[in-house]
């Protein structure tokens, strides 16, 4: 099984994207040293000490011959004969090579060397994507080490993703590619301030003295104020080859011109085979990105055809998937006899989940698909041994087996989705009142269902996996720490005010706390968000910068930010028509989410 084992494709791409989706979420220095050593001796470097020639890198370097920037099919390959002793190079001891009747076939899919070395399938480059985009983050947004600087990551990240091109599918954890061109453009945005003020200051250097001028560079170097490698981008060695905004502009037409080819295909999905259900996530964030509701909303109902709410911890947002098992599973559970493997909580699930959830927070009346798509979230965890940490591709449900398979396979691809998407979710709902998903309400919930809008101040704790992140339904706010744990939240609705507290670990990665606050959805009317911390008992505004709220740390931990809002009807404004619910396949609304962009007042 040269995939398992090779590095690249779903299951052996699975290990470092899994790695690197922990460390963009929650760093930690021993994690974020491993993706590094990944990137560095792997991914994007060779290992001359302990390696034998030709050495060779995941990815085709520039000072490498053939498709620069490409992702090779696997590491692992036999020589063009199949034999057992030797790669064509060195001599090796292939155990397994009785098992390869014919080369890339399943069960096996052994491979030759000219096959491992191929670069056309789009599927495996956002996995390794990741890896750039986690260590983009870690050395951009924290206080831990890094070999490589931030510019270096994101420039990796953007060629990288560039390499997807036009293509006419959607790619499992393909989203991490709008979260490289959502990057490119907060940068491009500070590239452009820098050189305005290079250019001020060049205009100004015949008048002052030498003293002065170095007072104005050291003044520029703190126009990023994120108090994270501020002068990176004006003293780094790495000379880019294009700058972020060419990057991004790239990046954006080849997108774009996909959700365009998307939005005019009847059924916009497809995949490399039949029984896949992998092209939905890209169809449906790229939709929503560039503002067509409709097709997003026709590809999230196809979703709801076999995602569906249950009440069976295995089935509640599992979308059943076979055919993956033969390549990346152990126990072939139905293989030869004619009948499809169940497994469920496959990465399937986890990746489907993103169009879900990111559909709910859009159009926050579905709670229906809010549900679903936290099935699929803690399934994800699910497949994760409590006891080693070892993580399972799926889980078999045919009636004999009802075990995990011991195979992490490609186990990453669904943890990359609960990774991105894993929050603490606060619902006010009609029926059933007080409801919090993947946290719990301090002091009790109301489940009355009654005069929801005069409750009193509400309390949470965040439980999901990683505390960064908090959305709550009542007023479409969604609220990212890209540094920093959340340890509380409190929502006094008729205060119209949200604090947020970050607990004293914060300090061991950050400098400075990053806050991203969204208003997610017009269906809410809330506006005019207000975003200060509170200092000497006064609360101070935040200064925004790469698009979050930037906020110092208190010596003694336990900083707050606090939200204060006002509502649309206060300044004569009234909320839009609501699109069709997507319970299930209807007639299709056409809401331009562009419109809607321009109603919500973001902070």
């Amino acid at each position: 099984r040269a995939y398992d084992v090779g590095l690249s494709d779903d299951a052996g791409g699975g290990g470092p994207l899994c790695l690197a989706s922990k460390v963009r979420a929650r760093p930690t220095q021993p994690h974020a040293d491993l993706i590094d050593e990944y990137i560095s001796s792997t991914l994007y470097g060779v290992k001359p000490d302990v390696a034998s020639p030709p050495l060779r890198s995941l990815q085709i370097r520039e000072d490498e011959p053939g498709d620069v920037d490409g992702v090779r099919m696997t590491m692992f390959y036999y020589d063009e004969h199949l034999s057992s002793n030797s790669s064509g190079h060195f001599d090796y001891n292939y155990t397994e090579a009785d098992k390869c009747h014919k080369p890339f076939g399943s069960p096996v899919w052994c491979m030759t060397e000219n096959m491992a070395n191929a670069t056309y399938r789009g599927f495996n480059y956002p996995h390794q994507i990741a890896s750039y985009w986690a260590m983009y983050h870690v050395a951009r947004n924290t206080r831990l080490r890094t070999r490589r600087s931030w510019q270096w990551y994101l420039t990796r990240a953007a060629r990288t993703s560039l390499k997807l091109n036009r293509a006419s599918v959607g790619f499992m954890d393909g989203t991490v590619a709008r979260e490289v061109l959502e990057a490119l453009k907060a940068e491009a945005k500070i590239e452009r301030e820098i050189n305005a003020k290079v250019e001020r200051l060049a205009g100004k250097q015949e008048e002052e003295s030498a003293p002065n001028r170095a007072a104005g560079i050291h003044d520029m170097n703190k126009i990023d104020q994120s108090g994270v490698a501020a002068t990176d981008a004006v003293t780094s060695s790495l000379t880019p080859p294009a700058s972020f905004a060419s990057y991004a502009k790239t990046l954006e037409d080849n997108m774009r011109a996909r959700q365009q080819h998307w939005a005019n295909t009847p059924y916009p999905y497809g995949s490399e085979f039949g029984f896949d259900t992998t092209g939905q996530e890209e169809v449906v964030v790229w939709n929503l990105y560039f503002g067509n509701v409709s097709v997003a909303k026709q590809t999230v109902d196809h979703i709801l055809s076999y995602m569906r709410n249950s009440p069976t911890w295995a089935y509640h947002g599992g979308a059943r998937s076979w055919g993956d098992v033969g390549n990346n599973g152990k126990y072939l559970a139905t293989f030869g006899t004619g009948a499809k493997d169940r497994g469920q909580m496959h990465y399937r699930s986890g990746l489907n989940m993103i169009p879900l959830i990111e559909w709910y927070r859009a159009f926050p009346d579905e709670i229906f698909v809010l549900e679903i798509a936290m099935g699929a979230i803690t399934g994800q965890m699910a497949n994760v041994d409590a006891a080693t940490g070892a993580p399972s591709m799926m889980f078999h449900a045919v009636p004999h087996m009802l075990e995990f398979d011991p195979h992490s396979g490609d186990f990453g691809l669904g943890f990359f989705g609960n990774a991105l998407e894993s929050g603490s979710y606060y619902v006010e709902h009609p029926q059933f009142g007080q409801l919090c998903f993947l946290c719990d309400l301090v002091g009790g919930a109301d489940t009355s269902g009654e005069a929801t809008s005069s409750l009193p101040t509400v309390r949470l704790a965040p439980r999901d996996a990683y505390r960064t992140s908090v959305f709550l339904e009542p007023i479409a706010l969604f609220a990212q720490a890209e540094c920093g744990t959340i340890s509380a939240v409190e929502f006094v609705k008729h205060a119209r005010t949200v604090s947020i507290w970050f607990d004293e670990k914060s300090a061991e990665i950050c400098d400075v706390l990053r806050l991203k606050v969204t208003k997610t959805s017009t269906q809410r009317d809330a506006s005019r968000f207000r975003v200060t911390t509170r200092a000497a008992g006064a609360l101070v505004p935040l200064r925004k910068v790469r698009g979050a709220f930037v906020a110092p740390l208190l010596d003694n931990g336990g900083t707050e930010i606090v939200i204060t809002y006002s509502t649309l009807a206060e300044h004569g404004d009234q909320l839009p028509r609501a699109p069709p619910r997507s319970i299930f396949p209807s007639s299709n609304g056409e809401l331009s989410l562009r419109k809607e962009r321009a109603h919500a007042t973001l902070a």
